[in-house]
């Protein structure tokens, strides 16, 4: 398993798959759905005070438009499928 990094503001370049204003990076699309079951899709969210002057980057954004580039099988597989048999859940 891996970390994927979708935030273009992510330290390692490695770990991104989008390309900035470009789409995906070469691979990235064969690499998952070769190995669907390896990958699960998530975002990270920070949810602060309005008041508060610290801004977070909204990274859902960015993963649902990976998620474009993908067929509708894959999807699920790596949304809903891969999650639920990690997390052991119906």
């Amino acid at each position: 398993y891996m970390s994927v990094k979708i935030a273009m503001d992510s330290d390692s370049e490695a770990y991104r798959p989008l390309e900035r204003g470009q789409g995906t990076k070469q691979g990235w699309i064969s690499l998952i759905r070769d190995f669907p079951d390896r990958f699960m899709m998530g975002a990270d969210e920070f949810f602060i005070s309005p008041k508060s002057k610290r801004k977070f980057p909204p990274s859902a954004e960015l993963t649902y438009k990976l998620l474009e580039f993908l067929p509708e099988e894959i999807v699920n597989k790596i949304t809903i499928e891969t999650p639920k048999q990690v997390f052991r859940v119906e």
